[in-house]
């Protein structure tokens, strides 16, 4: 009888890791499809290059009036 509630035990305790790791996989499947690509990050890195640099010719007065 204490044989049973082992092999019971041990198979919920795989099922709930199962479980937990499909969830996790699920969520991390639409988390890549929401990320925008790399190079929406890369061109924002290049435009934050080129106003800083914008601004220090400018000598920091770099709101456009």
């Amino acid at each position: 009888m204490s044989h049973y509630f082992l092999t019971s035990s041990i198979f919920q305790l795989i099922t709930v890791k199962f479980r937990a790791e499909f969830i996790a996989w699920f969520y991390f499947c639409k988390l890549k499809s929401w990320i925008p690509f790399k190079s929406y990050y890369s061109d924002g890195l290049e435009k934050l290059e080129n106003r800083w640099i914008k601004c220090i010719e400018l000598k920091e007065d770099y709101v456009e009036k």
